[in-house]
C-alpha cells in the first residue's frame, strides 16, 4: 500500500510512504522520494535524504509515544526478518560471507 506523506504545511508532500506487510506476519515500511534529472545539483538528492529521514524520526516518535528526540532505528528489510526468525543459522553465515548486511 502506498500513501502520500503530508503534514499540514506541506513539508513531506513530495515523499511517499509503502508499506507491505508479508504472508509471515512483518510489515515493513519504506520511505521514497522521487526526483527529477539530479545530474547537475546534488543538493536535491541531500535535500529528499534529509526530509526522509525527518519524516522517519517524526513517525517512530509518534510510534514509540516518545517526544524525547529523534528515534530513528535501522530496519530489517523483508528478507533479513524472515532469515533471522526462521534461518538463523543461514542469516549468519550469509553475514560472514559478506553476502548480507548485519
Amino acid at each position: 500500500t502506498c500513501y502520500e506523506a503530508m503534514n499540514s504545511n506541506g513539508e513531506f508532500s513530495a515523499l511517499k510512504v509503502d508499506v507491505d506487510k508479508t504472508d509471515f506476519g512483518y510489515m515493513v515500511g519504506e520511505v521514497e522520494a522521487v526526483l527529477d534529472d539530479v545530474s547537475e545539483d546534488k543538493s536535491k538528492v541531500e535535500a529528499a535524504k534529509e526530509n526522509i529521514r525527518k519524516l522517519v524520526d517524526l513517525i517512530s516518535i509518534s510510534e514509540n509515544n516518545q517526544g524525547d528526540g529523534p528515534s530513528s532505528m535501522t530496519a530489517f528489510g523483508k528478507l533479513e526478518y524472515y532469515m533471522i526468525n526462521n534461518h538463523r543459522d543461514n542469516y549468519d553465515a550469509y553475514v560472514k560471507a559478506g553476502a548480507m548486511m548485519n
